[in-house]
This record gives structure tokens, C-alpha cells and sequence, in this order.
């Protein structure tokens, strides 16, 4: 699979480049799994130079380095890669009091002595920090009563909301980054979660908007960001296509007469990540769970196959569903429902021709009702029905 060790010095850059390559997962041909690094080990190297945003965790097993060589280090895991790595992992196998200390002065030194406390804080103090937010915001929570006056004391209660709205939602989002937060029982101790916050999220916008134009100028004003973008609520979209390479990582090569079940941590992520896409596209999410379900079920049925492949047939099958029942109820030819699906993109639905004498046959209606019948039920289909299925 990997070309083998340099047996000559002059193949040794070749070999470096071939590996970083693979480790970076950047050109197309290492996108294929076969063709990719998982793991490396080394000594003083890809320092500099090295650039793979895919990169999520370094394991460090020797004393600190100098505070360039920790900056540069670090930074090998800092790149955004998708919407689930938005930030790495480093971890210290030994000399964790050390690594503590002299990464505190890294980022002191780099930051030019702006920061009194540069390393992330710890579990039990950002925990803390966001309980004592939650309980503000909830002491402050405002109506839509509250956003559609415009005295002082409701622009002011308002202005409480917002500040600590946002501030709930910044320590929520440094929360998502430890793994405690993984751990249902201790995210469940936080005093809000990212679906409570959620749902407050339209009342904070509009609140917001209510300060952008009736907020006038306070002699005391607040702290607030008033181009702020949420970070917790945004931070849980799930993309399509990360989801079904994830699900693919499941499926076996092969079919084979050992029972293989999927680890159940294995199997709370990726319900959890099913969950979040489901917020976004319902019935496509539910789709992908019924298929996620077969899959821990009888793996062996899906050896070989590619997911995305899978995923299609399903959609595509609900849909011809959706398509046969209306031909049969509306009189319209299923190949012109055909075409039509095929054709449309998304826009206004297209008037559909019916055989008004095949229906009349079954319904005492006219012809002119029967038309504006058709328009109503094909827009109700296209919109309702086949747009969700449409949009991954």
C-alpha cells in the first residue's frame, strides 16, 4: 500500500513528501482511504512547512520544547477542517504540570504580555462560569410582549437579555471543546442546553434588531456586540456529505459469517450527529436514521456498497411513492410527473396538463375545478413533499 522505507538517503525527501501527502489528505488521489495516513510518529518534524487541516490531535511523549517549537507544534491542529473539527487536541502523555506552565509562557511571550491568562481554563471553571450564565439568562428571559414595546425600561430589560444571551452562548461553545462535554450526565449539569438556547434563538435575533433601531444613545451603555454571531447553535450543523463518509467508515468491505457490532460509543455519535442534521432537513434525516438502524442490523446487506449510492435509492424511492399516489389520485401520467421531478429546481411548480376525463370518471367535479384542484394538490407535493427530499 505505502512505499517502503528509502534504502538511499537521496529517496528520503521522495519518501518525506509521499507521507506528508498522505497525511494531509489534500490532492484527490489521497482522499481515497486506502491512499491515507491515520497515524505518524515523529521526532522534531512537520513543524513547519506542514499544513493538514484534517489534523486533530498531537500526542506529545517528551519534555516541553522551546516556546517556538510548542507555538509551532500546537499549531500543526488548529486549522478548521469541517463542521465537526473546528479546533484539535493536544495531549500530554507526560509532565502535565511542566507543559502547563511553559505553555502559559508561549503564549504570553507570542502574545506580547497582552493576555493575563492565555491557557484555556479548566473543565471545573468553565462548568462553573456557564451555570452562573444560565441562571442570569434565565432571571433575564424577555416575551415578544416585551420586544414590541419601546419604553426605556423594556429597551433596557431587552439590553440585559442580549448581553447575557451572548454571553451563554460563548461559554457554551468553549464548553463543546473539552471532552468532558461528550459525557451526557455532565452536560445535562450545565443548566442550559444547545436545544433551550435554540429556541431562544429567534427571540435573541429579534431583540437584537430592536436595539439596532430604537437602542439610541445611552450615557451607560452595555457591553454589547451587537454584530455578534452564535457560535453554540451554529457550531451543531452537520453537513451531508461528513455524515455519509461517516456512516461509510460502518459499512464492510465484505460480507462475512462473524457477527460484527458496531461499538456503542460509535453508535451514540453518529445518533447524535443524525439528530443534529435532522434539525436542519427532517425527512432527510429520518431517512438516514431508518438506514443507520439497517446498517447495525444486517451489516453484511451493505458490504461493499457506497452509502452516498444507498442514500439516493431510498430518497428516490419515497419519492416515486409520493409521485405514484398523486398520478392515481390527480390523473396525472406518471411520466409527466417524472419529467417534472427531473426538471425542477426548486422554483415555481410547473402547471401539470391531468387527464380531466379519467378523473371526471371517478369524481363529479368540472373541469375548471378539477384545474385549480391540480394547481393547489402539485404545489402542495412539490413544496411540501419533494423539496425536503431534494435538499441535502
Amino acid at each position: 500500500m505505502f512505499p517502503k522505507a528509502p534504502a538511499d538517503i537521496s529517496d528520503l525527501n521522495a519518501y518525506n513528501a509521499d507521507l506528508n501527502k498522505r497525511l494531509a489528505r489534500k490532492e484527490s488521489r489521497y482522499r481515497r482511504r486506502e491512499e491515507q495516513l491515520d497515524l505518524v510518529i515523529v521526532v522534531d518534524r512537520l513543524l513547519t512547512g506542514f499544513d493538514a487541516p484534517c489534523l486533530s490531535t498531537i500526542f506529545l511523549d517528551r519534555p516541553p520544547m522551546k516556546p517556538q517549537h510548542l507555538i509551532q507544534a500546537f499549531s500543526r491542529t488548529n486549522r478548521i477542517f469541517n463542521a465537526t473539527k473546528r479546533y484539535g487536541q493536544v495531549v500530554t502523555l507526560q509532565y502535565p504540570l511542566e507543559y502547563s506552565k511553559k505553555i502559559d509562557e508561549a503564549l504570553l511571550l507570542y502574545s506580547n504580555g497582552g493576555a493575563s491568562e492565555v491557557s484555556a481554563p479548566a473543565w471545573k471553571t468553565i462548568k462553573h462560569d456557564l451555570k452562573q450564565a444560565a441562571q442570569e439568562l434565565k432571571a433575564l428571559t424577555i416575551s415578544s410582549e416585551d420586544i414590541d414595546e419601546s419604553s426605556p425600561e423594556s429597551i433596557e430589560k431587552i439590553k440585559l437579555f442580549v448581553r447575557a444571551f451572548q454571553k451563554v452562548d460563548r461559554l457554551l461553545s468553549s464548553a463543546q471543546v473539552y471532552d468532558e462535554f461528550e459525557d451526557e450526565e455532565e452536560r445535562n449539569s450545565l443548566g442550559i442546553t444547545v436545544q433551550k438556547l435554540q429556541s431562544m434563538a429567534g427571540l435573541y435575533q429579534n431583540a437584537r434588531e430592536k436595539i439596532k433601531k430604537e437602542g439610541g444613545d445611552d450615557p451607560n451603555p452595555l457591553m454589547l456586540d451587537l454584530d455578534y454571531e452564535l457560535e453554540a447553535v451554529k457550531s451543531f450543523e452537520v453537513n451531508y456529505n461528513y455524515l455519509m463518509n461517516l456512516i461509510q467508515t460502518f459499512v464492510p468491505n465484505e460480507k462475512t459469517t462473524e457477527k460484527t457490532e458496531i461499538d456503542p460509543k460509535a453508535d451514540a455519535r453518529v445518533k447524535k450527529f443524525i439528530e443534529l442534521y435532522k434539525r436542519s432537513n427532517t425527512a432527510i434525516g429520518e431517512i438516514i436514521e431508518k438506514f443507520w438502524d439497517d446498517l447495525k442490523q444486517e451489516p453484511n446487506n451493505f458490504a461493499g456498497k457506497d452509502v452516498l449510492v444507498i442514500m439516493y435509492s431510498r430518497v428516490r424511492e419515497i419519492q416515486d411513492v409520493a409521485l405514484q399516489m398523486f398520478s392515481e389520485e390527480w390523473a396525472v401520467p406518471i411520466e409527466e410527473l417524472n419529467a417534472v421531478r427531473d426538471s425542477w429546481n426548486g422554483g415555481e411548480v410547473p402547471e401539470l396538463n391531468g387527464n380531466y376525463d379519467e378523473y371526471s370518471g371517478r369524481h363529479d367535479e368540472s373541469k375548471l375545478r378539477y384545474k385549480h384542484n391540480l394547481r393547489k394538490a402539485a404545489k402542495k407535493l412539490f413544496i411540501n413533499t419533494l423539496a425536503p427530499l431534494q435538499q441535502f
